[in-house]
């Protein structure tokens, strides 16, 4: 046999298994760009998230703070409130102002001003809480009346409803009640009502834009454990 055919032979099968492994190795590189390609993307997202979380962090440090400080604020205008209020035997606490100086307004304007100083208008729910109260507020106001903070601002007509959101039923024990004239007695289609409180520890109900005295109760925020 010649020596020709066989050379050929071998230098055949020898380009065949050099281009076998050219064609790995290429695929082997082309598989570890695309790794690195996937890799370099993982860093970079992992660097946004990085970057969010150091953001969101930042934030909340920031919101704390604004709260706390909030908090501090309500806490110390509490305590200086609390120093002014007298102190029931139903454990709420009451601003009433001092003998023979009642402050008289509108009930707008009344529970602005409780509202103002960390406050709201009382509501007195019970026969008992509405007797304490008249009782203390007689001292004081001698036979004015003085404003509570169930009204129908914001609602349908007649449809009265205390700080909070509670129903003043329209047949309620609390309301007064005599043989001529019987409460709620006010025509809601032509004025908002709002309800007052005399010393005689019944509920009547009026327009708005009436005046009576002013008593605030310490506000639900400022109650704490």
């Amino acid at each position: 046999m010649s020596k020709l055919p066989l050379l050929l032979f071998l230098a055949a099968a020898i380009l065949a298994a050099n281009a076998i492994s050219l064609e790995q190795i290429d695929s082997k590189l082309n598989s570890i760009v695309i790794e690195l390609a996937a890799l370099k993307k993982d860093q970079s997202e992992t660097k946004a998230e990085i970057g969010e979380t150091k953001q969101l962090l930042k934030d909340l440090k920031r919101d704390f703070q604004l709260a706390f400080s909030k908090e501090v604020s309500k806490r110390l205008e509490c305590d200086r409130i609390s120093s002014n209020l007298t102190t029931l035997s139903n454990g709420k606490k009451y601003w009433i102002p001092a003998q023979n100086a009642s402050i008289s307004r509108t009930w707008y304007k009344a529970k602005e001003f409780c509202e103002k100083n960390a406050m709201r208008l009382a509501s007195p729910k019970t026969s008992e809480e509405l007797e304490l109260l008249s009782q203390k507020a007689a001292s004081h106001f001698e036979d004015a009346g003085f404003w509570v903070s169930a009204s129908d601002v914001g609602q349908k007509p007649g449809d009265l409803r205390w700080h909070g959101g509670d129903v003043l039923p329209r047949l309620s024990h609390l309301w007064f009640y005599g043989p001529y004239v019987s409460e709620p007695d006010v025509n809601s289609q032509f004025s908002k009502v709002c309800v007052y409180a005399k010393p005689s520890a019944k509920l009547y109900d009026d327009p708005c834009g009436a005046s009576y005295s002013v008593l605030c109760q310490q506000d639900d925020a400022c109650i704490f454990d």
